[in-house]
């Protein structure tokens, strides 16, 4: 938790695949509590999973709009939790 670390404590923080499970006003939050324990000169790193989680297991599912975005378009920005 965030709570037990200290202000300007942290170097950096990192997570993978996580924030696309929690709710926006969750990530907010936890965003600011990032903030808070970061260093001045500390780093937040967040890789979100823009595919299709259900896609990962079922190759039956065909067109991934995220990929095509990703792939096609060059589209690397945030925010596209899941298009269908």
């Amino acid at each position: 938790m965030l709570v037990c670390l200290l202000d300007a404590s942290v170097d950096y923080h990192i997570s993978t695949t996580v924030f696309e499970h929690i709710p926006k006003k969750g990530v907010a939050r936890i965003l600011k509590g990032v903030k808070r324990i970061l260093k001045d000169d500390g780093i937040a790193i967040h890789f979100i999973d823009l595919s299709d989680h259900f896609q990962h297991q079922d190759k039956s599912i065909g067109f991934c709009p995220v990929d095509f975005f990703i792939e096609e378009c060059g589209f690397s920005g945030g925010g596209l939790e899941r298009l269908s």
